[in-house]
């Protein structure tokens, strides 16, 4: 079932969030070269664990996207999916990401947007699954 999913898949993102949360540096370091110094740069990790934190929301969000996008699917509501999921990120997520780049944002800003985006679709979606239109639609036409 779509609820057991969702508590299962929020388990899991609550182990790897945790992990993003208290163990930042650690992982980071895993992704740079022994003899680099880019780990003793203050301004580098700050970034680095700016966005772990930033990617333990957007998991959290993206777990409820999965999921959902997963059930509705399966229930045959796969029109709304295709389309809700196209519009928002072409009407609002890359527009956002287009605006940021031009007005110089970095790599920071462009998560948060996306984390806000995928905030977004999890609302919407949420909202979808609840209002229980799938439950009548016709599989066979």
């Amino acid at each position: 079932s779509v609820r057991a999913t969702m508590k299962l898949g929020l388990i899991y993102m609550s182990v790897i969030g945790s992990v993003f949360v208290l163990f930042p540096e650690t992982l980071i370091s895993l992704f740079v070269s022994s003899d680099s110094t880019v780990v003793d740069d203050p301004q580098f990790m700050r970034i680095g664990r700016t966005l772990m934190y930033l990617m333990t929301v957007w998991g959290f969000f993206d777990t409820i996207i999965l999921v959902i996008v997963g059930g509705l699917k399966g229930a045959g509501d796969t029109k709304f999916t295709m389309w809700f999921l196209a519009l928002v990120a072409w009407l609002l997520w890359i527009p956002g990401e287009v605006v940021i780049l031009c007005a110089g944002g970095g790599i920071v800003e462009a998560w948060i947007w996306m984390t806000i985006y995928v905030g977004i679709l999890s609302v919407g979606l949420i909202k979808r699954w609840r209002g229980g239109v799938w439950k009548h639609l016709r599989m066979v036409h």
